[in-house]
């Protein structure tokens, strides 16, 4: 199964694409939020693309071999990258010239998997809804 989702991250990412290989677990003093700092709890990784650069955000495509609580937000929050959206994580509560987002820039976008019937290959495609496209039309480029 392959899962694969856009999200609109803080900053330049400086790679055209990358991996994020980094075990997650419970932060021992926060508990609501997930960290990679400790090097230890559950295996995680998280793949990604650079689909678009703007002035202050990058557009990225991610694919995750592991789904872990919060996996792609703490991935990208530990590479100085926070998703759009995510104070729990570090990005802004608001931007400068922007409408407040109301939610993370993080979009499922496609699952591709296997029918274990036929073995043949399925995918299902979601676009980016509307209020994100909104929204990152409204972003500098």
């Amino acid at each position: 199964m392959e899962k694969t989702y856009l999200a609109l991250v803080h900053g330049r990412v400086k790679l055209e694409t990358g991996r994020i290989d980094r075990p997650i677990a419970r932060d021992p003093v926060h508990r609501t939020r997930m960290t990679v700092r400790l090097g230890q709890g559950r295996a995680a990784w998280s793949e990604y693309r650079v689909l678009q650069r703007f002035a202050r955000f990058t557009l990225l495509e991610v694919r995750i071999g592991t789904g872990r609580t919060h996996q792609i937000r703490v991935h990208l929050s530990a590479l100085g990258h926070p998703v759009a959206g995510d104070a729990l994580y570090g990005a802004p509560a608001k931007v400068e010239g922007q409408p407040p987002l109301g939610r993370y820039f993080l979009h499922a976008h496609r699952i591709r998997f296997h029918l274990p019937s036929t073995g043949a290959e399925m995918a299902v495609v979601s676009p980016l809804p509307k209020e994100l496209e909104k929204w990152l039309e409204g972003v500098e480029r």
